[in-house]
């Protein structure tokens, strides 16, 4: 979120509304101030006219200073104004003011001030626009850096962070507490700031009687008053003392039911009436959507008989799969729909068993056996077993008989362990087991909000989560644990029936096993994988040509095919039966030549987004069935088959008019990269492009809840590069290292998630 903030700044050049922009140096492109490498800029942008290019995006208007910059050296340059004192935004062109082409621009990369990195080629003049978000203005201090192995600490919240620095070295040092035991300890800090604070235990719930405002800690000692009546419109199921609070919907016993209902198609036919036994109508619904949901609120009384009327209101037609159910406390009393040649058609139900299924325990051997019930509502309580010795830390009241389950604190060896869950809106769906590395139990719940213990050993653990109905805990249930009367953690299970989570007892890292090929020199190398699991594969053993073939689809993925044919009218390789939205690696030896890739797709319509790349340590060709059920590419393999290769965009840096075959080494300025982009949903580029060293990715339309990670394959399509980091936000920006790469042609491909996109690069 922005802060606009307004603010009176007086300085030294006294100006005003009829300020005369020429007597300002830079405020005009016209005016451009000269800058250098490796030094920092002073100013002022308060009162000075605007004066935009029009085409970068989102030029402020609050004025702006300009400068010329002459890189003396081809590779990058970064423009910072990290540390200025109002909301910045920077912007990078080339060419002439008379000419502007909008290279590259920035605004929040250190808080709301900017830091923009660009490819520079020497002798090329560039201009900066410095200036501000939308209306901002204000001081600011503006530092140039440049050249190609320009290093340092480039994170803002480190406190040795360089805006001058393009590259980080991984030398960033950050403040913080670095006591292990402290309550506030910070594993990323290597500076102890002096901030670090004891752990203090005690009832941490603002709303409990007993709340320490001095405790950091929860140690479950909360006493919290409230309505402790499921059946209560105000039921509170974290409360311990009940206070006589309780509230009923219409006099006591009277509950808030749950009302769902799920239309399917023609839901403006769909009626639903409810009505009790004197015929008062306690809910009407009607004038629904197709595909709707509703969720409502109805008071129901115990000892009432209540009819649902389901009508369709034009004929006898059902409510096309349609359906509707009524919950109390997380049990169902009624779920129905209309027979689907029906018009109009009623369900009697009720909350205690009046009328309708008759819900309860229907086992004889449970204490709550109940002789009438003829349906289980799975709330059957049986004779306890448990700890009876109340000095335990797993005591239990309700146990009848001792089983020599009790855990004592300093009998412990390991630590002691509590698993609380709060199970949400549906009480009986939800459960859990933990386990340790070796697969045993060492705890588990019951259905409901309940407690256990385990006295546990140093390790890693796994929660396995379940719900019974398959939706999740409701997004409201969850559980925590306690290790030695400190949280350690909060689970949930989201959605679906099962789920896991995991956690460590005096261990760091702990994490699932992963299967996958575990061998760096195969194709299929999983730098994830734990566990090698016997799929590695890896290059042909080739004395010709090694290429590599990659499909990438897009829609209709089973719809194309394609071979490749040599002069010699054989086919060398080919593929077909894919999936949508998939990536695809094959390898073929093939001699020097010309050959034809043919492409097929069975619908007609083009090949949907999906492309084909081929590359080996001398070549790199790619395209892709625009349109049309068929269509073919020549390419050559130490051959120009009549080709000019080169770069035909002419919007590149080394733009070639002469050629007449696209080889994939057009640059750009601004992170324009190579390749096919055809519609995949994340978005990347990369520059420098060729290059001696590192390379810079920008990443567009990123999910930030999905890891991000950087691959790199040779032309052989072995994996040689692979990182991954936490995404912080819908676009980001990563530098990689490639200098120990041999030079050649390379795929490097950016997945997160379930998308991805693949580029070429040079590496010289």
């Amino acid at each position: 979120m922005r802060f606009i903030y307004a603010c009176l700044i007086t300085i030294a050049f006294g100006f005003s509304a009829s300020i005369n922009a020429q007597n300002i140096p830079g405020a005009t492109c016209d005016s451009a101030i000269p800058v250098e490498c490796g030094l920092s800029y002073t100013g002022s942008t308060v009162g000075v006219p605007t004066s935009g290019s029009s085409l970068c995006a989102n030029e402020g208007t609050g004025g702006q200073i300009w400068y010329s910059y002459t890189a003396s050296e081809t590779g990058a340059a970064a423009v910072s104004t990290c540390g200025s004192s109002f909301d910045t935004r920077l912007h990078i062109y080339s060419g002439t003011c008379d000419g502007l082409i909008c290279l590259a621009e920035n605004d929040d990369y250190c808080a709301f001030q900017s830091r923009v990195i660009f490819s520079v080629t020497a002798g090329e003049s560039y201009l900066i626009r410095c200036g501000g978000f939308s209306i901002q203005e204000g001081l600011y201090t503006m530092t140039v850096a440049c050249g190609a192995n320009t290093e340092g600490c480039t994170n803002a919240s480190a406190v040795n962070f360089n805006p001058t620095a393009i590259f980080d070295n991984g030398t960033c040092v950050y403040a913080g507490c670095t006591d292990s035991i402290a309550m506030n300890y910070n594993p990323m800090a290597t500076i102890d700031d002096g901030s670090c604070m004891a752990w203090v235990f005690g009832c941490t719930n603002p709303a409990a009687a007993n709340y320490d405002s001095a405790a950091n800690s929860d140690n479950g000692s909360c006493i919290i008053e409230g309505c402790m009546d499921a059946t209560a419109a105000n039921y509170n199921a974290l409360a311990t003392i009940d206070n006589g609070s309780c509230q009923y919907c219409n006099g006591a016993g009277s509950v808030m039911a749950a009302l769902y209902i799920c239309t399917f198609s023609n839901g403006n036919q769909v009626e639903l009436q409810i009505v009790d036994d004197a015929g008062n109508e306690v809910y009407y619904a009607t004038g629904l959507n197709s595909g709707s949901i509703v969720n409502a609120q109805i008071c129901l009384r115990p000892g009432v008989c209540y009819t649902a009327n389901m009508i369709n209101n034009t004929g006898p037609l059902g409510w096309y799969n349609g359906y509707f159910w009524v919950n109390v406390n997380g049990v169902q009393v009624i779920n129905a729909h209309p027979s689907v040649t029906a018009q109009f058609e009623s369900a009697p139900f009720s909350i205690d068993g009046t009328c309708g299924p008759i819900f309860g325990c229907t086992d004889p051997t449970a204490l709550n056996y109940n002789v009438e019930a003829n349906l289980s509502d799975n709330s059957c309580v049986y004779p306890t077993i448990g700890c009876t010795d109340s000095t335990a830390v797993n005591y239990d009241p309700l146990a009848a008989q001792d089983n020599g389950s009790c855990i004592y604190m300093n009998d412990c060896a390991g630590s002691v362990a509590q698993f609380i869950l709060y199970p949400g809106t549906f009480v009986n769906e939800a459960s859990y087991i933990v386990v340790d590395a070796s697969g045993a139990v060492v705890a588990a719940s019951v259905t409901g909000v309940a407690s256990s213990y385990a006295c546990m050993a140093d390790g890693c653990y796994t929660i396995q989560m379940f719900d019974s109905f398959g939706d999740g805990w409701d997004g409201t249930g969850y559980m925590e644990v306690y290790m030695n009367g400190a949280l350690s953690g909060s689970y949930n299970l989201a959605s679906g029936n099962f789920g896991t989570a995991y956690f460590g007892v005096n261990a760091e890292g702990c994490a699932p096993v992963v299967l996958g090929c575990t061998d760096a020199l195969a194709l299929n190398y999983n730098p994830m994988a734990t566990d090698d699991d016997g799929s590695c594969q890896y290059p042909l053993d080739c004395n010709q040509n090694l290429l590599s073939v990659t499909v990438t689809t897009g829609n209709w993925g089973s719809e194309i095919s394609w071979s490749l044919v040599g002069e010699d009218s054989v086919t060398y390789s080919s593929g077909s039966g894919y999936s949508s939205w998939g990536w695809y690696n094959t390898s073929v030896c093939v001699p020097d030549g010309c050959y034809e890739v043919v492409m097929n797709d069975s619908w007609g319509d083009g090949w949907n987004g999906a492309y084909y790349m081929i590359s080996s340590n001398t070549m790199y060709a790619e395209g892709s069935l625009f349109y049309g059920a068929n269509g073919s590419d020549l390419i050559g393999v130490n051959s120009t088959c009549g080709m000019i290769a080169g770069c035909m965009d002419a919007a590149a840096l080394n733009y070639n008019p002469q050629a007449n075959y696209d080889d994939g080494s057009c640059v750009f300025n601004a992170g324009q990269g190579l390749g096919i982009n055809n519609g995949l949903e994340v978005d990347f580029s990369l520059y420098p492009n060729p290059t001696n060293g590192g390379i810079i990715v920008n990443a567009n339309a990123l999910d930030i809840q999905k890891t991000l990670t950087l691959n790199v394959y040779g032309a052989e399509g072995r994996l040689v590069h692979s990182l991954s980091y936490n995404v912080s936000g819908s676009t980001m920006q990563i530098a990689a290292d490639l200098s120990e790469l041999p030079a050649g042609y390379y795929l490097v491909q950016l997945v997160n998630g379930t998308s991805s996109q693949v580029k070429p690069l040079i590496k010289q």
